[in-house]
């Protein structure tokens, strides 16, 4: 065997590997910027495709009710469009469903194709029961980089106007992407609690640490969670004055919380989605949170977003305090 030869052989394919990669990186660069509204999905397909058993699928599986609403909200809000309408600005629309029959079978994403950030999820098959089954088979991954992408966006605007007095650093040892346009309610007992109004109501946030091993008994681990927002609630989140009762923030019990293992920071946490009311007042809400293990200094933060608007429409409001929270980053 000649190995100068294979030796060169390999050297021109990285070479040419690496000019490649170079090129699509350069033509990414210059791309222009995406468009769409926040969890904004575009689905390009057909009417009758539209309104078959596929779309029926689309709907399914991707305007599903969001967990720990208390009013019903799609987790993406989908617009559909006519497929000889795709050209033109349209076709820089950030995330992008392509279901069409077509003699291929297809079911992939292309990323930053006509705008970046871009996502466009393709789905192709000669039939419709195909072209239904190739669009469950790419769901999850779609629905996944189509929400990587918006909190990548919306921890990038957070930047452009930081709250330059926060005191999660002095407080907590910890920083966050908190929009100046949030205000200081509580600092007290190493507890923080900013909120900033919005239409009909207040985006909350609160941010304390507990002692490492507090949720160490994992039968009662649901449990404790739910007695420790109430004991924060009655400390720390008071209600609507009412003569001869005591309000303040509990967690609601008639439905479980929604409990799952996640990542934030670089750390190992539970995500905690429920609903939150009011001791003795008939007033209620969505809350996520947050219970990051964090191995540095041996705690565990804890970190909780709540939406405070009646009869207005919350998803995007807790997605806007998911992504202040999972900008987190820790020190020692």
């Amino acid at each position: 065997m000649n190995y100068r030869l294979v030796k060169c052989f390999v050297a021109a394919s990285t070479l040419l590997a690496v000019i490649a990669c170079d090129e699509v990186l350069q033509q990414e660069k210059f791309l222009p910027e995406s468009t769409g509204s926040v969890n904004q999905v575009i689905v390009v397909t057909t009417d009758t495709i539209w309104k078959g058993a596929v779309g029926d699928s689309i709907r399914k599986y991707f305007a599903a009710p969001i967990e720990a609403s208390t009013i019903p909200e799609p987790e993406f809000t989908l617009t559909f469009l006519p497929q000889p309408i795709w050209k033109g600005a349209i076709t820089k629309s950030r995330n992008v469903l392509y279901v069409l029959k077509d003699t291929l079978e297809a079911s992939y994403i292309k990323k930053n194709l006509y705008a970046r950030p871009q996502n466009i999820a393709v789905v192709k098959s000669k039939d419709l029961e195909n072209l239904k089954n190739n669009l469950i088979s790419v769901a999850e991954t779609a629905k996944y980089n189509f929400r990587e992408t918006e909190l990548e966006l919306a921890q990038e605007r957070l930047l452009k106007s930081l709250s330059s007095k926060a005191l999660f650093g002095e407080r907590l040892g910890l920083s966050l992407r908190m929009p100046s346009v949030y205000r200081l309610g509580v600092d007290k007992d190493n507890f923080l609690w900013y909120d900033r109004p919005v239409e009909g109501g207040t985006l909350n946030l609160m941010a304390y640490s507990l002692e490492k091993g507090y949720f160490s008994d994992s039968e009662t681990f649901v449990d404790r969670i739910l007695s420790l927002r109430d004991s924060i609630g009655e400390k720390y989140v008071p209600g609507p004055d009412v003569p001869g009762a005591v309000t303040y923030m509990i967690s609601e019990r008639t439905f479980a919380p929604y409990v799952r293992p996640t990542e934030v920071g670089g750390f190992k946490a539970v995500e905690v989605k429920g609903i939150w009311e009011v001791q003795n007042y008939p007033m209620a809400g969505p809350y996520l949170m947050y219970l990051v293990n964090d191995t540095v200094n041996r705690r565990t933060v804890v970190l909780e977003g709540f939406t405070f608007a009646p009869s207005k429409p919350k998803r995007d409001f807790m997605f806007e305090l998911e992504a202040i929270m999972k900008s987190i980053e820790i020190t020692e």
